[in-house]
């Protein structure tokens, strides 16, 4: 007798993805608005966020060393922006942070009234991210990650800017899906940053970056051209298995150890 073949197992449910605005990390990187629905990386509201970007990193800055400081300190050194380094890099005192934590309670309801209220997140916990879809254009330049940042599966519908982002712990995208362009000029990478599987429909662009520990892009699609002129990798970098369907440029990068 002919044992039957075993059936099929079930095939594991698609784990839907968070909307942008039900992910606290998201709530606080954008405490005091979102992008217009309109907005495009040559015109979105700079106010905005700046008084965003000022708030997270005063945020981060809570929990980071005075050597992390002192690097974040130099890499903004000779960036053009609105905030002064030293406003920047001041932590909350504990009378700021209480007023902070009132705004975040206040716009957290207003985002989600029927959800149950949480506390606002942690500088020293790894910032998720991950399968969060973000419909709006997504401003994280200059955006300093105080911890392990996790976009992996993540979907971006319009741009993304990560432009001067400091990441201080691991940056980790993989397969996270950009409809439109991203770039993370000048961003700084302190920690392993791992591209795997991503696919980029508009162009990427990582000119004049840093990357001070493994950088990885196996099996990652960049379907609208990518520009990684001016960076420096000061350890192994690898493109296995990646695809690019339009112009790549590599002019003037440095690869200090290997590739």
């Amino acid at each position: 007798m002919v044992d039957a073949p075993a059936p099929d197992a079930a095939p594991e449910p698609v784990q839907a993805l968070t909307p942008a605005n039900q992910n606290p990390w998201y709530v606080l990187a954008t405490l005091h608005g979102e992008q217009p629905d309109r907005a495009t990386p040559w015109a979105f509201d700079e106010q905005v966020h700046a008084k965003n970007r000022l708030t997270w990193n005063r945020w981060a800055a809570g929990t980071l060393r005075r050597d992390q400081l002192e690097a974040a300190r130099a890499q903004r050194a000779g960036l053009h922006q609105e905030i002064t380094v030293d406003e920047e890099l001041t932590p909350f005192s504990i009378h700021d942070m209480a007023g902070l934590e009132d705004l975040w309670r206040s716009e957290w309801k207003r985002r989600n009234p029927f959800s149950t209220p949480i506390e606002i997140p942690d500088s020293c916990d790894t910032i998720s991210l991950e399968r969060v879809i973000f419909e709006r254009l997504a401003v994280f330049s200059g955006f300093m990650f105080s911890a392990d940042a996790w976009f992996q599966e993540a979907k971006f519908v319009s741009d993304s800017l990560f432009d001067d982002a400091v990441f201080f712990g691991e940056a980790a995208f993989e397969n996270a899906i950009f409809s439109g362009s991203v770039r993370l000029n000048q961003a700084c990478f302190l920690q392993n940053a791992r591209f795997n599987g991503i696919v980029v429909s508009g162009h990427t662009s990582f000119s004049a970056s840093n990357f001070y520990d493994e950088a990885k892009f196996h099996g990652s699609k960049f379907l609208g051209g990518m520009t990684f002129s001016s960076s420096i990798l000061f350890k192994s970098a690898s493109f296995a298995g990646s695809v690019f369907d339009r112009s790549v440029n590599f002019v003037n990068v440095r690869f200090s150890n290997e590739v």
